[in-house]
């Protein structure tokens, strides 16, 4: 295609530095640099935004994503440290007071965002933060 015409038609020009797929990746499935192979010819344009292997390095799948297509930040979210339905250790501490019990995630989460957790203690539903895999804070 001519380089003009391709603008026109919103068709990308071949990168040597763009990357694809090598292979499908499930929702859900963590991305490594690994999962990525340099764009060919034969490829489908890559999309405005597209994410170089490092970008998306440690990142998952939001849904399906096939071999030979770019990645954009749309496909990809923060790796989930907690699941819906994992048990968690819910933490409250302030000061030198420091106050622990177990509940169950309501919702997922990545580090640093919010979720809803039921105690196993009192059967109440509480916001909480989530620290690592396994592990909340009451703020």
């Amino acid at each position: 295609m001519i380089p003009l015409l391709a603008l026109l038609l919103g068709a990308s020009a071949p990168s040597p530095d763009a990357f694809v797929l090598a292979r499908d990746v499930a929702a859900g499935e963590l991305l490594s640099e690994t999962a990525f192979r340099p764009r060919r010819d034969t490829d489908r344009a890559a999309p405005r935004g597209a994410l170089s292997p490092a970008e998306a390095d440690g990142m998952e799948a939001t849904h399906r994503l096939l071999a030979g297509t770019a990645v954009r930040r749309i496909d990809l979210r923060p790796r989930r440290a907690i699941r819906r339905g994992d048990p968690v250790t819910v933490s409250f501490r302030s000061g030198a007071l420091s106050i622990s019990t177990q509940g169950k995630a309501l919702g997922d989460a990545a580090v640093g965002a919010s979720l809803r957790v039921l105690t196993a203690s009192t059967h109440r539903t509480i916001d909480a933060v989530a620290e690592a895999a396994g592990r909340v804070r009451v703020e």
